[in-house]
């Protein structure tokens, strides 16, 4: 019988965070005769492993259903919030009052993979574009899910400062309304 080093990597889906490389890291080091894990900030883990004759040479099967953003907020209590306030910083603001009032500390936002988010605060500062960046918004990650609806946002709470999205309690939801006004501007040739 004799023994190959096998090479194999596997990707941790980027809507997972740290607790994806947690949980693929696990799956890892129960495999038999593992000899090196490498680990990119990028989301990719090499592994090398021996192998026996006839045993399986591809990368491990890792399920990341249960660490999916929309997942951990379907299984949890989600409140929908309506307000009158129309200005999307208002509303993000009105949803950081209502976490806090049920005492419970912002983990992150969750939006659809196609989400309007840049254009719903887009419309509300007039046009100006002033998400430098859309994986962030007011200091929180902002994890994207195919499940999740486009036009929904939602603030993910836990019970403590340093909780990760895993750690999810309550989850409150507003629906983006992008109203786009045409313009008025007539252009003579």
């Amino acid at each position: 019988m004799e023994y190959k080093l096998q090479q194999n990597e596997v990707t941790v889906p980027k809507n997972t965070g740290v607790e994806g490389f947690i949980h693929t890291l696990r799956a890892l080091l129960k495999l038999k005769r593992l000899q090196s894990i490498h680990i990119d900030a990028k989301g990719s883990i090499k592994y090398e492993r021996y192998i026996e004759d006839g045993e399986s040479a591809g990368p491990i099967g890792v399920d990341y259903e249960g660490l999916e953003p929309w997942h951990i907020i379907r299984n949890g209590e989600v409140e929908e919030l309506v307000t009158e306030l129309t200005h999307p910083l208002c509303v993000v603001a009105y949803m950081f009052d209502v976490l806090a009032a049920d005492k419970l500390f912002p983990t992150a936002f969750v939006t659809g993979a196609d989400s309007i988010l840049r254009q719903w605060i887009e419309v509300g500062t007039s046009g100006r574009t002033i998400l430098k960046r859309t994986t962030s918004l007011m200091g929180l990650p902002v994890y994207t899910d195919r499940k999740c609806p486009d036009t929904v946002l939602i603030l993910c709470g836990a019970y403590a400062r340093e909780a990760a999205l895993v750690d999810t309690q309550k989850s409150f939801k507003v629906e983006m309304d992008v109203v786009f006004t045409p313009s008025t501007q007539v252009e003579i040739i």
